[in-house]
């Protein structure tokens, strides 16, 4: 544990770091990292791994077969972004030049909150996140529910801001996630308010038939039907979960290359979320305000634009590729493969009856909106001028780049 307490010294590994680049997709495709086992420092929970670089680059764009998405990119990306004496304090440092010491869910958590305990006094926000080792199953209330592990990810952020920090997938989560302890509660209440959506809609499914609906809806009345609707429901907001931080780092560290131009003013965390995200699968701005040339985007359109360009055409054998900003192909394929697993059947059988599934789950989701009108599904998550920055909404209007440096300004003054 010295490295843990050890100050940053001039001939430190960490100043050896390379070039910084974020550019992800380009890096070699032979792994880079092994992970040793798990150090447990007393006995309280507490420990540290330790991450040995292989060759001569961290760098990768590889990850664990089982994962599609949890290529592991660079681990030394928090050291580039944070400094050593931040990324030292909350756990993180160099052991030699290949080996950087990693702590686990629980002494991360201990570091942030202590952290938050000094940003607290000089009046500064706290950081919300807290990580999990292990994504914890939600008690099931009718027999025919199958929780998904993407279902359980997106409660476990919504209700407790928690989030995964696992052996299996670390160096993924260090280099890609880590720096998810950056954002806000601000920036945060675009995405709540969707998983909230989510979790509303899963809720209104299992609770919505009866032998009257089931009768209207012979398709998705059926429970494993319904079942797989909800959990491609999930796969697919757990992937914007997963990519809200997930490309933090990479937005972030974009600015510090000298090649990269600063993002233009106007282009707020909610619009960098909303092209990467895809949460109106291409489609984002409808309507306006009066004869002004502004845009109101409401939780229920991003749920119609939701429904209609990415959940709906998931399941149409005869479909187009991905409109722009929706989820690739590659990606499209991985989540029913995901889902098949658990549903092959339904996914089979949905289908096999597109068109009556297409009516069927219009139908019921008017129902659903309906329902939402004039509580959660009137909330708007933004409001843009001509210019589409932020005039209003629940979204941040600060640059996220801004706002990422503000934040780590803040945590840095803090320290000793």
């Amino acid at each position: 544990m010295k490295f843990l307490t050890e100050p940053i010294r001039g001939d430190d590994p960490y100043f050896f770091l390379p070039p910084v680049s974020a550019d992800f997709v380009n890096f070699p495709i032979d792994r880079a990292v092994t992970v040793s086992g798990f150090n447990p420092v007393g006995e309280s929970g507490d420990g540290y791994y330790l991450l040995k670089r292989i060759g001569d680059t961290w760098r990768t764009t590889k990850g664990p077969k089982e994962n599609f998405f949890a290529v592991e990119s660079d681990p030394t990306w928090i050291f580039s972004a944070l400094g050593a004496k931040l990324a030292g304090f909350l756990g993180f440092r160099f052991v030699d030049a290949s080996t950087i010491l990693v702590p686990n869910a629980s002494l991360f958590n201990k570091r942030i909150a202590i952290l938050n305990r000094k940003l607290a006094k000089k009046g500064f926000e706290r950081i919300p996140i807290k990580w999990l080792s292990k994504i914890q199953k939600p008690p099931v209330s009718k027999s025919d529910e199958v929780i998904t592990y993407a279902e359980q990810y997106v409660r476990s952020f919504y209700f407790d801001r928690s989030s995964p920090f696992e052996e299996a997938e670390l160096t993924h989560d260090v280099a890609h996630h880590s720096l998810e302890i950056l954002l806000t509660e601000s920036q945060l209440k675009p995405h709540l308010a969707r998983l909230e959506m989510a979790i509303e809609y899963s809720k209104f499914l299992r609770n919505f038939f009866s032998n009257k609906t089931r009768k209207a809806y012979p398709l998705l009345s059926q429970p494993q039907n319904r079942e797989a609707i909800i959990a491609l429901v999930f796969q697919l907001l757990a992937r914007d979960k997963d990519n809200l931080s997930g490309l933090l780092p990479v937005n972030l560290l974009k600015q510090l290359q000298v090649s990269q131009a600063e993002a233009p003013p106007n282009i707020t965390y909610f619009r960098i979320a909303d092209v990467h995200l895809g949460s109106g699968y291409g489609k984002p701005f409808r309507g306006s305000i009066g004869f002004l040339p502004a845009f109101d985007y409401t939780l229920n359109g991003w749920f119609q634009s939701f429904l209609i360009y990415h959940l709906i055409p998931l399941l149409n054998p005869y479909r187009e590729p991905a409109p722009p900003g929706a989820v690739d192909e590659a990606g499209i394929n991985v989540l029913l493969k995901y889902t098949r697993r658990a549903f092959g059947s339904a996914i089979q059988d949905l289908g096999n009856n597109f068109l009556n599934f297409d009516e069927e789950i219009r139908g019921i989701s008017k129902v659903f909106l309906n329902s939402m009108r004039n509580g959660l599904g009137s909330t708007v998550l933004v409001r843009y001028d001509e210019n589409l920055d932020i005039i209003g909404g629940i979204a941040s209007p600060e640059h996220p780049i801004t706002s990422f440096r503000r934040r780590i300004e803040e945590m840095q003054s803090v320290l000793p």
